[in-house]
């Protein structure tokens, strides 16, 4: 994830775009382990981090 991050910030710097705004804001509950059973339960897989929507 670092990584995608350091490319995503580097492509923008490269197109000249010197403002950047991360809104990561559930990315910290992918480090509880109780938040990540419940997203288990679901179906979800907190591994992977793939995005549901519900309709």
């Amino acid at each position: 994830m670092v990584a995608a991050y350091r490319e995503a910030v580097r492509q923008r710097g490269a197109a000249d775009l010197r403002s950047l705004q991360r809104d990561d804001t559930n990315l910290p509950y992918l480090c509880d382990l109780v938040m990540r059973a419940r997203a288990a339960v679901r179906g979800e897989d907190p591994i992977r981090c793939r995005v549901t929507t519900r309709g």
